[in-house]
């Protein structure tokens, strides 16, 4: 799964489809044999993509109110990691803040594209409406449709069992939550550029400063998958 893919859960837009712009995005659910141990696990996966995404979004509103040009790596201590996400921030742009800046970029042109990508994908899912599924074997048993202004409209298979009701009902819930936390995510970042850019003296900083806290957000991600993974051992 690539990175943008990772970040935006179950939702499939247009974009991630070859040729395909003219398709709403959708997020879709199918529900296994034991759906409410199912919806447990997806429950728990999703608080925990939301709580790094969160996280990053703390982490670079703490920098990007902080950090000034010239401000090398803090100190570190014996058991902390040789290269945090905001020393490697830092170093990124301090290269952009060089005068000779250009030459020195190119290990941020794949989260350029990355930033690109994810942008794209981020405003199909508040410029078209969405559509939210939840299937059974394959078919669909409950459709939801999200509008750009927020309207709703839902769409259930007559032979529908109350729980799967309720499990369709959470399935839309966790897919608008997710959608919010991006919107806010995408937010954030451009804003941070800009104050970040008013700091430094390179032409066209902003542009430059995007995929560098692309890369950031990438990075915390994956610090905090890092070490929940290493706790579960």
């Amino acid at each position: 799964m690539d990175a943008v893919q990772a970040l935006l859960g179950a939702w499939m837009t247009g974009a991630h489809e070859t040729q395909r712009f003219d398709i709403a995005p959708v997020w879709r659910w199918e529900t296994p044999s034991h759906p409410r141990t199912a919806w447990q696990r997806q429950r728990l996966e999703m608080d925990q993509g939301q709580a790094h995404i969160e996280q990053a979004i703390a982490r670079l509103n703490h920098f990007a109110d902080g950090w000034m040009p010239g401000e090398g790596p803090r100190a570190k201590s014996l058991d902390t990691p040789a290269k945090s996400p905001e020393d490697a921030l830092v170093e990124a742009l301090e290269r952009i803040n060089a005068p000779q800046a250009k030459g020195l970029l190119d290990p941020l042109q794949s989260s350029r594209e990355e930033f690109d990508a994810f942008v794209r994908r981020v405003r199909e899912l508040v410029s078209y409406y969405a559509v939210i599924e939840t299937t059974s074997d394959g078919a669909v048993i409950a459709r939801t449709l999200v509008g750009w202004t927020g309207d709703f409209k839902s769409l259930w298979r007559r032979d529908l069992t109350p729980e799967q009701v309720r499990l369709h009902e959470r399935n839309v819930r966790a897919a608008l939550a997710r959608r919010a936390v991006l919107i806010r995510l995408m937010s954030v970042i451009s804003a941070s550029a800009a104050k970040i850019a008013l700091r430094l003296a390179t032409p066209g900083a902003q542009l430059l400063v995007l995929p560098a806290l692309w890369q950031f957000i990438r990075d915390v991600i994956e610090e905090l998958r890092r070490a929940e993974a290493q706790g579960a051992r």
